[in-house]
């Protein structure tokens, strides 16, 4: 009798230590989930690691894409020893209210992504957009789950974590945002560079100020003679009589 209760003691450990053994194997193997908003972060090292960068830009909550019903996530997994190649599958998971109807609480599967081409490395990185038409929505959180499908066809997870969905009404930033002050000193720099230059010749060109003076009808003169009218040079005509009238006076004489 002896015998047997101390075959059964040792047994009893044999079983705790194992079980202790798995806990410990399962807790040092166990995946973990980052998440971060946007293609930039979460940054890694050349082995795949998260940077302390990275780590930095983890977050809990991700707010949605300014002025959209999306949210731009970037997940980055440490997976568990059982990863292998071939399709990688990441599940998100929400609890569903049934109190009403004196149901408990249930996990349902609100979107699968596939990721066809996993190569299978410890550490994995990828960016999807969940979308409010894909069963995504603001104020939840989802259970996140990576997996693959065993040969024997059960799904093995591979790591898991949580993330809610936020939005603080943050807006777009508006288009042709560009001008303001640096605009305004390039318009005033060309201003004056046109005005160095002496700006555009049909607009700046000074209008005439007048008609230019109509010329007035003066005699023509020649070889320093004045042709105009005898009543208009009363002195000249004076000396052609007095002329006329010696000549006539000397002839008589000379007969």
């Amino acid at each position: 009798m002896v015998r047997i209760r101390r075959m059964f003691m040792i047994s009893a450990l044999t079983c705790c230590f194992g079980a202790g053994l798995a806990v410990s194997a399962s807790s040092a193997f166990a995946g973990e989930i980052k998440f971060g908003e946007g293609m930039t972060a979460l940054a890694t090292d050349d082995a795949g690691k998260l940077t302390a960068e990275g780590k930095a830009s983890a977050v809990k909550e991700l707010d949605s894409v300014p002025g959209e019903d999306a949210w731009d996530m970037t997940l980055w997994a440490r997976l568990d020893s059982g990863a292998d190649e071939g399709p990688l599958y990441i599940e998100f998971w929400q609890r569903i209210d049934t109190d009403l109807d004196g149901k408990p609480d249930q996990d349902n599967l609100a979107y699968r992504h596939e990721d066809a081409n996993f190569d299978g490395s410890r550490y994995y990185l990828t960016n999807i957009l969940l979308e409010e038409n894909f069963g995504f929505n603001k104020g939840r959180t989802y259970k996140v789950k990576i997996l693959q499908v065993s040969s024997s066809g059960r799904d093995l997870k591979l790591a898991e974590g949580k993330i809610t969905l936020i939005d603080t009404g943050r807006k777009p930033e508006a288009a042709g945002d560009g001008g303001g002050e640096g605009a305004e000193e390039e318009v005033s720099e060309q201003d004056a560079i046109d005005s160095f230059a002496g700006g555009d010749d049909e607009d700046d060109a000074p209008e005439p100020s007048a008609a230019p003076p109509p010329v007035e009808d003066t005699p023509a003169k020649k070889r320093g003679c004045d042709i105009g009218a005898p009543s208009e040079h009363p002195l000249s005509l004076g000396l052609l009589v007095l002329i006329a009238g010696v000549a006539l006076t000397r002839r008589p004489r000379d007969a």
